[in-house]
C-alpha cells in the first residue's frame, strides 16, 4: 500500500524525493537506511516527524495525531535480519527464504502489543495507544515516556538510599506485576528502559518480543549487561516472572550502591558479585540480602515474583519473615535427607550382615569341588565399556538432544559461538569428546552454533571508490569491484549500485560483495577495475592517426 507524504510542517502535499516542501518551501530530512521518511502518513491519522531510533526489530519514529496534534511514538516492525530493502511504495517483504520467521515474529509482535493496549494505561506502563496494520508490517503507537532515562537521572548523582529506591521503583514494580498477571514478561528492565520525571515519578518503556532480548534468536539481540538474567543468555533456560524480578534487583542494586552489577554471564564463570551492603553501611542488611536473593543464578533459588521482592524490599520483618521460613523449609528438607540415609544405612548392613551368615552357611554345607569360574566374556566388556562412553552429539540440533528420552541422564552447559559452517542451533563441538568416559556429575558441555555473524551492507550509493573501499573495510566486509556502463546519471568513479543492496544483511564469510561503479559517460562495457585500467592504457599507448 502506498504511504502519502505530507510537509509536518505546514501540511501541504510533498511529492517523492524532494528536498523541501513546494508550499512552505522548508527543507525536509531523509531518514536513515530504509526507514519511513518524514511527512510519511499512515493509516490517514499518524504523521511521521522524524526517526528517532533502530533496534534488532526496526524503527521509532517520532510522529503526531493529524486530527488532535497529539504527539505520539510508532514503532514499526522491519528487522533486517530478516526483511529485504524497502519497496518504493513503502511496503515490507520477508528475504527469500525468511518468510517463516518474518511471520512468526511479526505474529509475536502484534500478540505483545494487542495484550499491552489491552492492559494499559495502566501504573508504571507506558501506555499502547494503537495497532496499525500496513505496508506488509504493524505499527504500535506508543505513548511518548516522560522524563530523562534512570541513567541519566542517576548520572552525577550519589547513591541513593533504599528508601528513595522503593519509592522510585514502585509504580515500575507494578507495572511489570501487572504485565505478569497478562502473561507478558518484560526481559528488558534496566536503566535504559524506565523513565524518571523532574518529580520523580517513573515508568517502564522498552516493550520487545522474547527474541530481541535473548540470544540464539533470528532477531539481532539488544542486551543490558548487568540487569539481565543468566537465562536470557541461554538457549537451554526457559524463562518467566524470575527473569524480570533479577533485573529489578540489578536496578535496585545500581541505585542503592552506584555501580552497575556483574554481568551474569560473567558471574556463570566465576560469580564475584559483592553483597550491595558492601559498598555503604548505609545499606542495612536485609535490604542487601533481598537483593542478593532476587538475583541468585539458578531462577529456583531465586525470589519468584515481584509482589514479594516489593514486599521483601519495604519490610525488615516480612524479608526476615520469608526468609526464615525459606531456611525452616530447606533445614526440614535436610533432617528429611538425613533421616532416609541413617535408614538406608541401617538397612545394607542388615542385609550384609544376613548375606555373610548365609555363605558361612553355604560354605560348611558344601564340601564339594566348585567348578573353575568361567573367563571373562570379552563381548560383555564391550558392551559396558560402550554403555558408559559418551555419545557424540556434534551435528546434532539442541532442541532435540534436549528431548530425547536417552539423554535425560545428562546435564548440558550450553556456550554459543558465530559460525558460518554449522547451521544455527546445531552442536559445534562437546567437552568430553564423544567415546570418552561419561563424567561422574553427567555434565557435558556443548558449543553450539548461533549461525554466521552477519554484517549489513552501509549506505555506499555515490561515494567515491576510495570512500567506499574505507567503508567496506571498515565493516569487514569482502568485495569485488566492477566496473558499469554510464548514460550519465552517475558521476564517474561513483558507485552506482551494490550486490547485496544498502541495508540488507549477509554471512560476511561465504560471499563477496559487489561494487559497481560507474565508467566515464558512454563506456558500454561491464568490466572488473583490473580490466577497465587496462584498456584505457592501451587506448593510450596506441599512436595517433597521421593526416595525409
Amino acid at each position: 500500500m502506498s504511504t502519502p507524504k505530507v510537509c509536518p510542517y505546514c501540511g501541504g502535499h510533498v511529492g517523492a524525493k524532494l528536498t523541501e516542501c513546494p508550499s512552505c518551501h522548508t527543507p525536509l530530512r531523509w531518514a536513515m537506511d530504509d526507514a519511513l521518511p518524514e511527512g510519511t502518513v499512515l493509516a490517514g491519522r499518524y504523521l511521521i516527524i522524524r526517526t528517532l531510533s533502530q533496534d534488532g526489530e526496526g524503527y521509532f519514529y517520532a510522529a503526531k495525531e493529524r486530527s488532535s496534534e497529539l504527539s505520539v511514538v510508532i514503532k514499526e516492525y522491519f528487522p533486517l535480519t530478516l526483511s529485504a530493502p524497502r519497496l518504493q511504495n513503502g511496503g515490507i517483504e520477508a528475504k527469500m527464504g525468511r518468510e517463516v520467521p518474518f511471520k512468526t515474529l511479526r505474529m509475536d509482535f502484534e500478540e505483545l502489543y494487542t495484550t499491552l493496549q489491552q492492559i494499559t494505561p495502566a501504573t508504571g506502563l507506558t501506555a499502547v495507544l494503537d495497532l496499525v496494520r500496513e505496508n506488509g508490517t504493524t505499527y504500535a503507537v506508543l505513548e511518548p515516556a516522560r522524563g530523562q532515562t534512570l541513567s541519566q537521572y542517576l548520572r552525577g548523582k550519589r547513591p541513593l538510599r533504599p528508601a528513595e529506591v522503593r519509592s522510585i521503583l514502585q509504580p515500575v514494580m507494578e507495572g511489570a506485576a501487572a504485565m505478569h498477571k497478562a502473561g507478558l514478561i518484560h526481559r528488558g528492565i534496566s536503566p535504559e528502559t524506565i523513565f524518571v520525571t523532574k518529580d520523580g515519578a517513573a515508568s517502564l518503556a522498552g516493550y520487545a518480543t522474547q527474541g530481541l532480548r535473548s540470544t540464539g534468536s533470528e532477531l539481532k539481540p539488544q542486551m543490558y549487561e548487568g540487569y539481565m538474567a543468566p537465562e536470557q543468555y541461554s538457549m537451554a533456560e526457559f524463562e518467566g516472572r524470575y527473569t524480570d524480578v533479577y533485573a529489578l534487583a540489578a536496578v535496585a542494586y545500581r541505585m542503592a550502591t552506584g555501580h552497575v552489577p556483574v554481568s551474569a554471564r560473567q558471574r556463570q564463570t566465576r560469580d564475584s558479585l559483592e553483597p550491595a551492603e558492601e559498598f555503604s553501611s548505609a545499606i542495612p542488611s536485609y535490604f542487601s540480602d533481598v537483593l542478593s536473593s532476587a538475583m541468585e543464578l539458578q531462577p529456583g533459588r531465586r525470589i519468584q515474583n515481584v509482589p514479594e521482592l516489593m514486599g521483601m524490599l519495604a519490610s525488615q520483618t516480612t524479608a526476615h519473615t520469608m526468609m526464615t521460613a525459606g531456611g525452616k523449609r530447606q533445614s526440614k528438607q535436610k533432617a528429611q535427607v538425613s533421616t532416609r540415609n541413617v535408614l538406608m544405612t541401617a538397612s545394607v548392613i542388615i542385609l550384609v550382615l544376613v548375606c555373610l551368615l548365609g555363605w558361612c552357611i553355604i560354605k560348611l554345607t558344601d564340601r564339594q569341588e566348585k567348578p573353575a569360574p568361567a573367563a571373562p566374556d570379552p563381548a560383555a566388556s564391550q558392551v559396558q565399556t560402550q554403555q558408559t562412553a559418551l555419545p557424540s552429539f556434534v551435528g546434532k540440533r539442541l532442541s532435540a538432544i534436549q528431548h530425547e528420552k536417552e539423554y535425560l541422564a545428562y546435564r548440558f552447559t550450553i556456550t554459543e559461538e558465530y559460525s558460518s559452517e554449522v547451521a544455527n542451533g546445531v552442536v559445534i563441538r562437546q567437552s568430553p569428546a564423544a567415546g570418552s568416559e561419561a563424567p561422574q556429575n553427567g555434565t557435558v558441555e556443548l558449543v553450539v552454533s548461533r549461525g554466521p555473524q552477519l554484517a549489513t551492507m552501509p549506505k555506499i550509493f555515490g561515494f567515491t571508490q576510495e570512500k567506499a573501499i574505507e567503508e567496506l573495510d571498515k565493516a569487514g566486509i569482502r568485495y569485488s569491484l566492477l566496473m558499469v556502463a554510464n548514460d550519465g546519471q552517475y558521476a564517474a568513479g561513483t558507485v552506482a549500485r551494490t550486490e547485496p543492496a544498502a541495508g540488507e544483511s549477509f554471512d560476511p564469510d561465504t560471499r563477496i560483495a559487489n561494487i559497481y561503479i560507474a565508467a566515464e559517460r558512454d563506456n558500454t562495457a561491464a568490466l572488473t577495475i583490473e580490466e577497465y585500467q587496462e584498456q584505457n592504457q592501451e587506448q593510450e599507448q596506441e599512436p595517433e592517426p597521421t593526416q595525409e
